[in-house]
């Protein structure tokens, strides 16, 4: 298999004297068998230890500082659908539409009415010590708006499949009273149209 490895401008450069005495694709592949090689003495020696109850620790506190965004917004998305009434459910995808036209994310809606259900503030301020953890392993990208489009995509996500169960069940009802022979009763003649 052949991959490409790139390095940096400099090191090409200072690479440049000595490059006819050195076969690269040979060091790169020596390097790499020796990396992979004390990996797979390492994973042999990790079971022949008995570090069960130390990795076991180690794992219930990394599933401790793990957060499942789209849950969160799943759950929260649920709550705020329980709580809206139809005008706010409407007008939020009016928003919606008015995002899309601006060329902008729509998950980023903010959500009308329901002011009790959660939004991703209240969910990151539960969750500070996640964004700490990240922010201490010095991760690129900015963890929290990941974490918030996560979240929102997620929200919108749920909502809009809301919107069109309420949609189906529309269709359904429409189409019940258009398959359905309507009978009317027989219309009274009045007195003064009588024969």
């Amino acid at each position: 298999m052949r991959i490409g490895v790139n390095i940096p401008n400099d090191l090409y450069r200072r690479m440049e004297p000595i490059k006819h005495t050195i076969n690269v694709s040979q060091l790169c592949r020596e390097a790499l068998e020796a990396h992979v090689e004390d990996y797979e003495r390492a994973r042999a020696r990790l079971e022949s230890d008995d570090i069960s109850e130390t990795t076991n620790r180690l794992f219930r506190e990394e599933e401790h500082m793990t957060v499942d965004w789209k849950e969160l917004g799943w759950t929260d998305a649920k709550e705020w659908v329980e709580a809206v009434d139809k005008v706010n459910f409407e007008h939020l995808f009016h928003r919606v539409d008015i995002l899309k036209k601006q060329g902008r994310p729509t998950w980023i809606v903010p959500p009308p009415g329901a002011p009790e259900a959660k939004r991703f503030d209240q969910r990151a301020w539960e969750h500070s010590e996640y964004f700490e953890h990240l922010f201490d392993l010095n991760q690129e990208g900015d963890p929290r708006e990941d974490a918030e489009e996560e979240y929102g995509r997620a929200w919108l996500a749920y909502v809009c499949a809301v919107r069109r169960k309420i949609q189906q069940l529309s269709e359904e009802r429409l189409m019940s009273k258009l398959e359905s022979p309507t009978v009317q009763a027989e219309p009274e003649v009045p007195e003064q149209l009588m024969p």
